[in-house]
C-alpha cells in the first residue's frame, strides 16, 4: 500500500509541475509579446486599431514648362540639351490628422485656398490618391 501512495504522490507531483510549467511558458510569451503591434497589427488581430493619416498641401508654384525630354530620363540621352527645372512650391502649407476625418482635411485644405485665392484667378489643381472617399469629398 504504501509504495501505491507514493506512486500516486509522484504522478500528482509530476501534474502539478506539469501545470506549473505551462502557466510559466504563458506568462513568458505574453511578456514577449506585451508592446507588440501598437500601430502595425498582424492579422487575426483586433480590427479598426490602425489609424491611417490624412494629408493635405496647399503651395503656390510658377509655371514651368518643360520638354519630354526633361521628364522621362532616357539612358542612351545626348548631352546636346540642358534638363529644365521643374516648379519650385513657394508658400507651401501642410496639415494632416489621424484623429480628423477625410472629410474634415479635405475641408480645411479646401478652406486654406479659398483664403488664398478667393475671387478663382489661379488654376487649381487636386491630387488624390484614388480613394473613392477622398474623391468624393
Amino acid at each position: 500500500m504504501a509504495m501505491a501512495s507514493l506512486l500516486e504522490e509522484l504522478i500528482r507531483r509530476q501534474a502539478e509541475s506539469r501545470q506549473r510549467i505551462e502557466e510559466l511558458g504563458e506568462q513568458l510569451a505574453d511578456a514577449r509579446h506585451r508592446g507588440r503591434f501598437r500601430t502595425r497589427l498582424a492579422s487575426g488581430k483586433k480590427p479598426y486599431r490602425k489609424r491611417m493619416a490624412t494629408l493635405a498641401v496647399v503651395y503656390d508654384a510658377v509655371p514651368a514648362p518643360r520638354r519630354p525630354h526633361d521628364v522621362v530620363s532616357l539612358s542612351e540621352r545626348s548631352g546636346d540639351r540642358s534638363l529644365r527645372n521643374g516648379p519650385a512650391a513657394i508658400d507651401k502649407w501642410i496639415y494632416g490628422s489621424v484623429i480628423d476625418s477625410a472629410e474634415q482635411v479635405i475641408a480645411v485644405m479646401f478652406d486654406q485656398a479659398e483664403a488664398r485665392d478667393s475671387v478663382h484667378a489661379r488654376t487649381r489643381i487636386v491630387l488624390a490618391d484614388g480613394d473613392h472617399h477622398q474623391i468624393q469629398c
